[in-house]
């Protein structure tokens, strides 16, 4: 058991992060994690030290989650990052797909087997996923200048970083128009 404890302690902050990333809250996660490593005293099977400790640790954290059940919306915190309230109120599949994939490094077919679904769907779905997100984190701008070739230099520049461009104005009276 010693050896499995020795390939278990490096995934561990991993695990952590995710688990506090997947809920939402450091302690939720951790209480889960809790759990996760109780089921693995209770049954050592679970886990097969000759293959890769960090999937089947957090497969097994899947599966506390599920036997316990996680609040799949988002909290109403302001604190938090819009990506972070985003990320948060995707439907608990989503989130973990997302987070597994972006946060943890895992590869495309790694997340898939964790999820129980083909890569195509998990490809599919995370580009999804992503299109919504630079949807919502899209600004919209308003360019203010009354330069001549300045304003269409910036709706240039608000175009290609994938921004929304609502106008241009060339004073503070024709910006409040046009807002």
């Amino acid at each position: 058991m010693h050896s499995l404890a020795d390939a278990i302690l490096p995934v561990l902050p991993r695990l952590r992060r995710y688990g506090a990333a997947v809920t939402g809250s450091r302690r939720a996660g951790d209480q889960y994690i809790e759990i996760c490593l109780e089921t693995l005293i209770q049954e050592p099977g679970r886990i097969t030290p000759a293959a890769d400790i960090a999937p089947q640790l957090f497969d097994l954290l899947h599966d506390a989650v599920d036997a316990c059940g996680v609040e799949a919306e988002a909290p109403a915190d302001p604190n938090l990052e819009s990506l972070q309230r985003a990320v948060l109120g995707l439907k608990l599949r989503d989130r973990r797909l997302v987070l597994l994939r972006l946060l943890e490094g895992f590869s495309l077919a790694e997340t898939a087997t964790l999820l129980d679904m083909s890569e195509v769907e998990a490809e599919s779905r995370l580009k999804e996923i992503c299109t919504e997100f630079k949807d919502m984190c899209a600004a919209r701008v308003q360019v203010i200048e009354n330069e001549r070739k300045i304003p269409a230099d910036l709706a240039d520049i608000v175009a290609h970083t994938d921004h929304r461009l609502i106008g241009i104005a060339a004073d503070s009276h024709d910006a409040t128009t046009l807002a």
